[in-house]
């Protein structure tokens, strides 16, 4: 699982951040342990786009959580 989360973060980007964070505050078991520092990792790089990555894996968590209010 490990690396196919690697693999889909370094091909599809800020979506599949979007996608797996969706994914697991849905309750999907996909580890954000992985996704997050990955994309800050990629983002240190220059291949992403750091101001981008942090809306991308927070939006999905702010909006599971306001969705029970």
């Amino acid at each position: 699982m490990t690396n196919l989360l690697i693999s889909l973060v370094g091909t599809w980007g800020l979506l599949a951040i979007f996608v797996t964070m969706t994914g697991e505050s849905a309750g999907v078991p996909i580890s954000s342990e992985i996704v997050v520092p990955l994309g800050g990792a990629l983002a240190s790089q220059g291949k992403l786009n750091f101001v981008l990555v942090v809306p991308a894996s927070a939006s999905c968590s702010a909006g599971s959580g306001t969705g029970w209010v």
